[in-house]
């Protein structure tokens, strides 16, 4: 129930020009209705699928933004910039089922190969890159932190640090048993690091 007060203060308060939602769990029909609330533009919406799922994306007037393509997965954009140059984003939500992880992490280096522009991957990676990005009971299996890491390495990302808290999922609140990970990052090529360098 507070997700949506908590959005619209994000909004509010941040004022990002293109804000991605992943697990929205949400239809068209609510996401559009959100869109409004939070004075976007523009959005495209992928629909949930049974109770899990759902992605949007939001973008402003003032970001020329082209839909490349999209997935249940991710949604591909282009951002169009008269004076620096365009680049991509794309926003990613990475399979939760550990069984899926070798899929996520080829399906990153098929995103890498759809386009040379400078790229930004933002979103839920359902994934580690180290031990350090979790804090609870037992520590996150090495093959799959060697796993993603390998992707990412692979499709030469940067991972971008973090501000403020370090973790971005719990489990488990206020026990004795509390899991705190870091799921959601933003990873970008060199060529976009080039790209905005200053």
């Amino acid at each position: 129930p507070s997700a949506i007060p908590n959005l619209r203060n994000i909004a509010q308060g941040h004022r990002p020009d293109v804000l991605f939602l992943s697990e929205t769990l949400s239809k068209a029909q609510k996401l559009e209705s959100i869109r409004v609330m939070l004075k976007y533009d523009s959005c495209l919406s992928i629909d949930v699928e049974g109770r899990s799922g759902g992605l949007a994306v939001m973008w402003k007037d003032n970001v020329k933004c082209k839909v490349m393509n999209y997935s249940r997965n991710f949604i591909n954009l282009i951002i169009e910039d008269g004076e620096k140059g365009d680049w991509r984003l794309t926003c990613y939500y990475g399979y939760p089922e550990r069984g899926r992880r070798k899929q996520a992490w080829d399906l990153l280096r098929e995103l890498r190969g759809m386009s040379p522009l400078p790229w930004c991957v933002i979103g839920d990676f359902n994934d580690l890159l180290s031990q350090e990005d979790k804090r609870g009971l037992h520590p996150h299996p090495n093959w799959l932190c060697a796993g993603f890491q390998s992707a990412v390495n692979d499709c030469d990302l940067t991972d971008i640090k973090l501000e403020g808290y370090p973790y971005t999922w719990i489990k488990s609140r206020g026990t004795n048993h509390v899991i705190e990970e870091r799921l959601d990052r933003a990873l970008v090529s060199s060529e976009w690091l080039e790209h905005f360098s200053n």
